[in-house]
């Protein structure tokens, strides 16, 4: 082993190859500067890796620390050793070969414990060693010279807000950050002078020294540092790279960079995801074999660089020189700044593409696929933008659908219609295609609007409620009065109270059972969605214990959904957009003030329908720009392919018309143990013995007396025992194996 001045002076004998030795964090940083090379990947470490080093540290310090140790006791203290760093010099300069992560990471800790010890009363002496070792062998540096980092370590040590600009710099800052915050009181406390001294004197590492560059890069090629080794983006970037023509070299690295710190300065994980989404949308036929889809999805998520490899003859059945290559310069950069752009209107509102926030919103932080598909690299933005609108109304209206046949809208439930229309996107050539095929696929999914009229409020669909009222009220106000939108209402930047659901009927008890309604008439009525309003969070606690009679006319100055139920918005002054609205919408039957005496019921109804009427407004195809045919009556989903087993807008009446219950069947439900039977009509009605229902659902809430529904899950025919959901399959499977191309 050489001695520590050949170490520190990159000076070996000629037939020496590396040498090591042991040294501590504060001889690692003292009057020391560490320089990287350009093929360095950049910082990487996320909040995992942070955490683990600072649990690491801390459990060692307090295995061995008391609160009566004096400030010599930590000399005694067990060495401990965090793993090994390579460096070579070229001149005066040293340059980490492998361990940038290590080093980069305790340079962040030495600034937060600095900025920690000057709040501290006892440790003014630390003050001093940190702030030296943190620069280094320059006293207006950072002990790592890299110039990118800089900002970020010099906000981070003077306390002064960041705006990072860069992934690096984005993922230095997110560490500093995440390391302050995760610091245990333990250490931040009574032992800061301890654990700061114990750090730079008794925990080590293994400097290996290997010489030259040309050794150093060897080793950087052979070594990765403990806990992230090759990430799937580095991966992925020499993989592409590995087949560059000559004559492109020297551009593949600042195109890659561009693109990475565009996507990544906000979310270190967006560069992957955009690349995961670029694959799936031009690949998602890849493999052929369906059986092995399942498992090159995970690979997929997992690393992209091995699913190219497993999968490259598929991708290129001709392979030549530069595929790799002009995957990224083709398909994947190219689409990159759009991504980026559809990443910032999905997180704030832009009213050029509303439904991608209310995507967003809704939970589905994976819209993208769809529009990537879409795509023509060269196209004019105009066709891209449409596109994009046209893509993101297509998701929204299956939200729409989703919610209200009362089934999940879940990341996995898109997914699985977006698998079924990548095919189809991929190949349309143009807006009228794209308008065309999304017309086509969506069509059935009309129908479902039947159900606006018939939706109830739950906690269970709070969420979907709140969009659809926020939507509707919106849409209301943008064309009375020419002002808002839609995450005005759902998002407040302003620090107000988020809007609430009001209800038209109060709970208050006395209010309305003296006027001959019971207890449950109160609870639906309340419920059903044309008894609901969106109100200013402040004022709707106000209104709670008032009859609607008291409250209507207070609800005028709010917005125009809630103040169309006052009398005085139909008559006077400051009511003619309003009145010319009603005409040009043909709405004017449907909005009707609430008039003393009314039935409660009646009004209800009355404004479940207008409700209905304004949704098939908002979400026609038209409206959304699709081009489709004539819309189909009848059952939301009884011609799409199912995508699973599930209700997708199956009923009961499609069972009838084909053979798989029969007419006047007995159907018996069990919910928690209470029982009921009913009878199954013809026209796909259920008869009790009191009343007639349109639908299970509103069966069920009459007979067990709830504003909830389980659907047909607690169902089954009487006559064979068989569960109402099984039926419901075979029917989805038979109509699955119609629509399958070459099927009788």
């Amino acid at each position: 082993m050489r001695d520590e001045g050949a170490a520190l002076t990159g000076a070996s004998q000629p037939e020496q190859i590396v040498s090591a030795r042991g040294i501590t964090v504060g001889q690692a940083f003292e009057d020391r500067a560490y320089y990287l090379e350009s093929y360095q990947r950049s910082y990487v470490w996320q909040q995992a890796q942070v955490e683990k080093l600072i649990d690491d540290l801390r459990k060692k310090f307090e295995r061995d620390w008391q609160p009566t140790h004096d400030d010599e006791a930590y000399r005694s203290f067990p060495t401990y050793c965090l793993g090994s760093i390579v460096v070579y010099r070229e001149g005066t300069r040293i340059y980490l070969a492998d361990g940038q992560q290590r080093i980069t990471t305790l340079l962040l800790l030495l600034i937060i414990l600095y900025d920690l010890a000057q709040e501290h009363g006892d440790a003014q002496h630390e003050v001093s060693r940190l702030g030296g070792t943190i620069r280094g062998e320059s006293r207006s540096d950072f002990a790592v010279k890299v110039a990118e980092y800089e900002p970020a370590f010099r906000s981070l040590l003077q306390r002064h807000p960041y705006n990072p600009d860069t992934l690096a710099t984005r993922m230095i800052w997110d560490a500093g950050e995440q390391m302050a915050a995760h610091l245990p009181a333990t250490i931040t406390g009574e032992a800061l002078p301890h654990f700061v001294n114990w750090l730079l004197d008794r925990v080590s590492l293994v400097e290996i020294d290997a010489g030259d560059s040309q050794r150093g890069n060897e080793l950087f090629n052979r070594i990765n540092d403990r806990g992230v080794r090759l990430s799937p983006v580095d991966h992925l970037k020499d993989y592409l790279r590995s087949d560059i023509p000559a004559r492109e070299r020297d551009d593949f690295d600042p195109q890659w960079k561009a693109m990475t710190d565009r996507l990544g300065y906000r979310d270190a994980n967006e560069p992957m995801t955009f690349i995961r989404s670029i694959l799936r949308s031009q690949y998602s036929d890849v493999p052929q074999k369906s059986s092995e889809r399942e498992r090159a999805r995970k690979m997929l998520d997992e690393s992209p660089h091995d699913w190219l490899v497993e999968n490259q003859s598929e991708i290129w059945p001709r392979p030549k020189h530069g595929d790799r290559y002009l995957l990224f310069k083709s398909q994947i950069l190219p689409r990159h700044e759009w991504y980026s752009r559809m990443l910032d209107h999905a997180k704030v509102f832009n009213a050029d593409f509303p439904t991608l926030w209310l995507n967003q919103r809704n939970g589905l932080l994976q819209q993208f696929d769809l529009t990537l598909a879409a795509m023509v690299p060269g196209e004019s933005r105009t066709a891209v933008e449409k596109k994009t609108n046209l893509v993101a109304n297509f998701i929204d209206l299956f939200v729409l659908k989703q919610g209200l046949l009362g089934q999940s809208y879940s990341q996995a439930e898109l997914d699985a219609e977006v698998d079924r229309m990548l095919p189809r996107l991929r190949q349309a050539k143009d807006v009228k295609d794209v308008a065309r095929e999304l017309g086509s696929a969506s069509q059935p999914w009309f129908a479902s609007l039947d159900e606006v009229r018939t939706l109830l409020y739950g906690q269970a669909n709070r969420p979907f409620v709140l969009y659809f009222l926020a939507r509707i009220t919106a849409w209301l106000e943008q064309h009375v009065a020419e002002r808002g939108s839609v995450a005005d209402l759902l998002a407040r930047p302003d620090g107000r109270r988020p809007v609430e659901i009001e209800h038209l009927v109060t709970q208050k008890p006395g209010v309305y059972l003296d006027n001959g309604m019971n207890a449950f008439e109160i609870k639906r009525l309340r419920s059903q969605i044309g008894g609901l309003v969106l109100l200013d969070g402040s004022e709707n606690a106000s209104f709670g214990p008032l009859s609607l009679i008291e409250k209507v006319e207070r609800y005028a100055p709010y917005n125009w959904l809630a103040a169309s139920l006052a009398p005085s918005k139909y008559e006077g002054r400051g009511v003619t957009r309003f009145r010319q609205f009603r005409k040009k919408s043909g709405l004017e039957a449907h909005f009707k003030p609430y008039e003393s005496g009314q039935s409660l019921g009646a009004l209800v109804e009355e404004r479940s329908r207008l409700y209905e009427e304004m949704a098939r407004r908002i979400w026609s195809p038209s409206s959304l720009g699709f081009i489709v045919g004539k819309t189909p009556a009848g059952p939301a989903s009884a011609t799409s392919e199912p995508v699973a087993s599930g209700a997708r807008g199956v009923r009961l009446s499609d069972l009838i018309r084909t053979g798989l219950l029969l007419p006047n069947e007995s159907l018996l439900g069990n919910r928690s143990g209470q029982k009921h039977r009913v009878t199954l009509l013809a026209n796909g009605h259920i008869q009790t013995e009191l009343k007639t229902y349109t639908s299970l659902s509103t069966a069920e809430q009459q007979l067990w007396e709830t504003t909830s529904s389980r659907g047909w899950k607690i169902w089954q025919v009487e006559s064979n025992g068989e569960r109402l959901e099984t039926v419901r399959e075979r029917y989805l499977r038979s109509r699955y194996a119609q629509r399958r191309p070459g099927s009788a």
